[in-house]
């Protein structure tokens, strides 16, 4: 899975096809997965929300139907906006996977406090620079009280742990 339009993410995937893996890259209405199961995209679509979360185990179930796949080697992977949905996915349908890497992105509050126990531990990685000023690897704590665009709110749409604290979290989930 990657980010809005992001060239990286494509990259990396052709070099593991390149390897004999079978890489799928879903596309988001808009560019912008849901990764969070509370809160909308930062820039919603027109049209009604998309279930990201049921159309991406959908195209898993379409590639194992008709790709011959095995089923306990499916990994999920994503980049930036694509990590978020990577980790919503292992929270949400943590059967379809063998594991997780998330590259240049966090766990959300909204996903923190939404995901059931994972029932299986699991390989997963993390890639996360330091300097990155996108998604900050101090992560961006929740806030009341601060101005966006000139209103007075939360930053519930975009609040995320930092780096050292997604890999704490789902340590703890894998036991």
């Amino acid at each position: 899975i990657t980010g809005a339009g992001d060239g990286i993410g494509r990259t990396a995937a052709l070099s593991y096809a390149l390897h004999g893996a079978t890489v799928v890259l879903p596309e988001a209405i808009d560019g912008e997965f849901n990764d969070d199961p509370i809160t909308p995209p930062t820039n919603p679509p027109a049209l009604p929300l998309m279930d990201d979360v049921a159309f991406i185990a959908s195209v898993i179930a379409d590639e194992l139907e008709q790709g011959g796949l095995d089923a306990t080697q499916v990994f999920i992977a994503g980049y930036s906006n694509g990590g978020f949905m990577a980790q919503r996915m292992v929270c949400e349908r943590p059967q379809l996977f063998a594991g997780l890497g998330s590259v240049a992105s966090s766990l959300r509050f909204g996903l923190e406090n939404n995901c059931p126990g994972t029932p299986k531990a699991m390989p997963r990685v993390f890639m996360h620079g330091t300097a990155d000023e996108v998604v900050l690897y101090r992560g961006l704590p929740y806030r009341d009280n601060i101005v966006i665009d000139g209103q007075t709110t939360n930053n519930a749409l975009i609040a995320y742990r930092s780096a050292p604290n997604t890999a704490l979290f789902w340590a703890a989930r894998n036991g």
